[in-house]
């Protein structure tokens, strides 16, 4: 659908910021960062940030609605595609709220018996909302990002699986940083873990994680590239104090 295309433009964008900040941090961790990089990558971001903004400010409306409502607004004047995730936040949240140990399991797309009931406190809790922007009660409900998912589908068992794996990814990705040799002439190497993993914190705002799709899969390759990396440097390391 349209929606999920823009939402996903745009958490692909907080992917941008995050990676950004991951490789300045990476350059300033090895003493490599440079008044000149700094300037390019900021150019980069505010140039996309521009054009993204340009094109999908609508759909940040409900920001508006909340600082600076106008007295003559009409119901659902202010929808975007933001706004339909918050009302899929809720729901998640309200299906997490009674089943917080183990969730209600691993689900492509949640039955109606999982998350109808909710929608009537939903739809009054969003009563600006276009009635487009509820699930229906008769379909299947679309998970909008990993991290409502795996909340309320696995609860807090699997958040805390989750959280663990995404610490060792981190800490992983933080070892070239330190570690992998600078006059090494594959150098952007040490760049690469934590820019990927930092790209992919951003992408999971926006996409889910269920069975098949090609996030799932870049979830899985990018904590293989961040293994397969550290192993790669500590061995240049090794060959490099024994040689």
């Amino acid at each position: 659908m349209a929606w999920q295309v823009r939402s996903r433009l745009r958490s692909s964008l907080l992917g941008l910021y995050v990676a950004a900040a991951a490789l300045l941090a990476v350059a300033a961790t090895r003493r490599s960062l440079r008044w000149r990089s700094v300037i390019a990558t900021a150019l980069v971001v505010v140039a996309v940030t521009g054009g993204t903004y340009g094109l999908r400010s609508s759909d940040l409306g409900f920001l508006r609605q909340w600082f600076a409502p106008a007295e003559n607004a009409r119901p659902g004047e202010y929808a975007g595609s933001w706004s339909q995730r918050l009302i899929f936040s809720y729901i998640g949240l309200r299906v997490f709220a009674d089943n917080p140990v183990l969730g209600v399991g691993w689900w492509g797309e949640l039955p109606p018996a999982e998350y109808a009931r909710y929608l009537p406190d939903a739809r009054a809790r969003f009563p600006d909302q276009p009635v487009r922007y509820f699930p229906q009660a008769d379909d299947a409900f679309i998970p909008q990002q990993a991290y409502d998912q795996v909340l309320y589908e696995l609860g807090v068992v699997g958040i805390f699986v989750f959280c663990t794996i995404a610490t060792l990814a981190v800490r992983d990705a933080a070892r070239p940083a330190r570690r992998w040799p600078k006059t090494d002439h594959d150098e952007l190497a040490a760049y690469l873990p934590a820019g990927w993993v930092a790209t992919l914190a951003g992408a999971l705002a926006g996409s889910a994680l269920f069975g098949g799709t090609p996030i799932a899969a870049l979830f899985w390759v990018t904590l293989g590239l961040v293994g397969a990396v550290v192993a790669i440097g500590a061995n240049r390391v090794g060959a490099a104090v024994t040689g």
